[in-house]
């Protein structure tokens, strides 16, 4: 329902509504589970992963377009969530969302995560993981929504 303009008329369908598939906010849930899953397989830590010695080591890696992407869209995190709350349009933050979410998922579906094929590349790509995880649960908390780790 977040993701309606506030001046745009709504149609409310139950089964699209809690459909995982398409935009919808239980997709946007799935892919923090699915962010989740990946980390808890690899056994992943978070400390220690924003220093500039851990940076720095994968600024020479070749990430590929899609991981690319990512970074381009969670750049733009802070200005949605500033343009979305002086709007009063929290429909800016779920399309922002809903983005993410997709080049994520294209990016799951494309890219070994645990079994990339060097140890850098899978530090690289959890990090990554790690990143968008903390960017969806910052956006679902900002619309009053609680992040799921298991679907």
């Amino acid at each position: 329902m977040l993701r309606y303009d506030t001046f745009q008329d709504i149609i409310f369908d139950m089964d699209s509504a809690l459909s995982i598939k398409g935009f919808t906010g239980p997709y946007i849930e799935y892919t923090h589970a699915r962010a989740s899953s990946v980390l808890n397989r690899a056994g992943y830590s978070a400390s220690g992963c924003g220093s500039v010695d851990v940076l720095q080591k994968h600024m020479s890696l070749d990430t590929g377009e899609s991981a690319d992407q990512i970074m381009r869209i969670m750049c733009k995190f802070p200005e949605v969530v500033l343009e979305s709350a002086k709007k009063y349009a929290p429909n800016l933050l779920c399309n922002y969302l809903y983005a993410l979410c997709q080049e994520y998922n294209s990016f799951y579906n494309d890219s070994p995560i645990i079994n990339a094929e060097s140890q850098e590349l899978k530090e690289f790509r959890l990090l990554l993981t790690s990143a968008v995880r903390q960017v969806i649960k910052n956006g679902l908390y900002l619309l009053g929504i609680n992040a799921v780790d298991r679907m």
